[in-house]
């Protein structure tokens, strides 16, 4: 007897290269800000900085599309960290009043992934993972619909660190991608040229380097 399998190939998602677009000054209209305004240098730096400033991504909806960054983070240890939000309903809507959202908190020592609604959070991960200010990370962040269900996946320097499957409450609906700074503290954004995206080591960046700084290449 033959038996014949068909195999569901498996699905790849769509990156968007959020780092790229946010330096990129013909985007600088797709960004909305709230707080301090994006700084763009003619080096292809960008700089996101001010207490509880809010960069959003207007210019498209984001449903099983994926992010990618590349990025440097200088996190201080009183508390404050850096979210990355998908699926929000409002490109400079706060996490707690953003209606509904995936965050995902980098903080200095963790990475903490959570679920708004409704001004309710819900943590749905959390992962022991260090971020040493020096170092350079590579960040893929993605939200992908499956049988009614929502599947998280954070990939840094090609290592899953979580993978959740929301089935409680997933917010199926396509949203904005934003990145929120909280505390008072500023948080520098750069991306760095293709040219010099190998051999990374301590590099002089045309900015001061202040706590709670996270760079995106």
């Amino acid at each position: 007897m033959l038996f014949l399998l068909r195999l569901r190939p498996p699905q790849v998602p769509t990156w968007i290269d959020i780092g790229a677009l946010i330096c990129d000054a013909a985007h600088s209209k797709d960004w909305k800000v709230k707080g301090k305004k994006i700084d763009r240098s003619n080096d292809g730096y960008a700089r996101v900085s001010g207490a509880n400033t809010i960069a959003g991504y207007s210019a498209q909806k984001f449903g099983d599309e994926a992010v990618k960054l590349r990025f440097r983070c200088s996190l201080d240890y009183t508390g404050g960290w850096v979210a990355l939000m998908l699926r929000s309903n409002g490109p400079t809507k706060a996490l707690w009043i953003a209606g509904q959202t995936y965050g995902l908190l980098l903080r200095s020592s963790q990475v903490e992934l959570q679920r708004w609604k409704a001004g309710a959070c819900t943590t749905l991960a959390l992962v022991n993972f260090p971020i040493p200010e020096d170092e350079i990370f590579t960040l893929r962040f993605s939200a992908r619909n499956e049988n009614g269900a929502v599947v998280l996946t954070v990939v840094i320097n090609d290592e899953e660190i979580l993978s959740f499957t929301d089935t409680a409450d997933p917010i199926t609906e396509s949203g904005y991608f934003s990145i929120m700074i909280f505390d008072n503290n500023h948080i520098d954004i750069y991306a760095r040229p293709s040219s010099l995206s190998t051999g990374i080591g301590r590099i002089r960046l045309p900015w001061d380097l202040p706590y709670n700084t996270i760079y995106i290449l």
